[in-house]
């Protein structure tokens, strides 16, 4: 019994111990913004955002009637974007975030696609993440 105690303490200690190779990272989805047609492709499934003047040649406010219609507020002074998109599709289209990690200087975003009913129209999804610059890095993708 002493030396099953003994064995799970041990355990214990040595999980509780263990380095954590990467950390979660808070983030917020920008809403309320649409793409413009002239916004420049960037060849990427992603485009790092760091200053308005930037975010503004991308994306345009698309303010809403009722509760929660005004664009999402981004101080680019604290915080920058990562803008996910997929190809231009004439399918419904969302980007799911599962999670956001960083290890050491790189940030992970996995995600997902799906794709659902045919319309007749063609579209470009985004996805608008917000993070703190307190959590910069190289971005990397890991699509699911």
């Amino acid at each position: 019994m002493k030396k099953l105690l003994g064995l799970l303490l041990g355990l214990t200690l040595v999980f509780s111990c263990a380095e954590q190779k990467s950390s979660a990272i808070p983030y917020s989805e920008a809403q309320n913004y649409f793409l413009k047609n002239d916004a420049k492709e960037s060849g990427n499934d992603f485009i790092k955002v760091e200053s308005k003047e930037d975010f503004d040649k991308l994306f345009g406010a698309a303010a809403r009637m009722g509760e929660n219609g005004m664009p999402t507020n981004i101080d680019f002074s604290k915080d920058y974007v990562i803008v996910l998109m997929t190809k231009p599709t004439t399918k419904t289209t969302d980007i799911v975030v599962k999670d956001i990690t960083k290890d050491k200087d790189n940030v992970l975003i996995t995600y997902s696609v799906s794709e659902g009913a045919e319309n007749s129209y063609t579209i470009k999804p985004v996805k608008i993440l917000v993070v703190s610059k307190e959590y910069d890095g190289n971005i990397s993708l890991n699509k699911l």
